[in-house]
């Protein structure tokens, strides 16, 4: 007789960790197209105040906001047509206001003598000294960091 204990061969289901990581890639995703529809359709002054988390990030909270970066690139590779910069610091500074790690998104862009490429302008995020997206190489000039700080 033919049991479960004696089959040779067992299918292993994915396990909590495997699809808590696809739904963090599938919110990913979400925010993704929400952030492309905004940037395309909406003024600037309408969404740049839900951007980035005044504070300071502790080492625990910075790993995390780079594992969320890894789900907003995966998410970002896996969507038709090129996901930008933009969406993609806006998606991630969504994912780390809702578990209120403190975040900054930056906004740059190249200096003069080093302009003429389709890569002039750039968005980042840092969460505490950590850039956890957007970490291009060459001269940046930050021309807007958000939230804004209080002088």
């Amino acid at each position: 007789m033919l049991s479960w204990r004696s089959c040779s061969r067992r299918v292993s289901l994915p396990g909590r960790e495997t699809w808590a990581m696809r739904r963090r890639t599938g919110r990913a995703l979400a925010l993704l197209v929400v952030a492309r529809l905004l940037v395309r359709r909406a003024r600037f002054s309408s969404w740049r105040a839900h951007l980035g988390l005044a504070g300071t990030a502790d080492r625990a909270q910075a790993l995390e906001a780079r594992q969320l970066g890894r789900h907003v690139e995966r998410a970002a590779s896996r969507l038709p047509g090129t996901s930008k910069c933009l969406p993609q610091a806006m998606a991630l500074s969504w994912m780390l206001r809702a578990r209120q790690i403190p975040h900054q998104v930056a906004l740059m862009v190249r200096p003069m003598v080093a302009r003429g490429g389709l890569d002039d302008l750039h968005a980042m995020v840092r969460c505490g000294d950590q850039i956890v997206l957007g970490n291009i190489s060459g001269p940046w000039i930050e021309t807007l960091v958000l939230p804004l700080r209080d002088w």
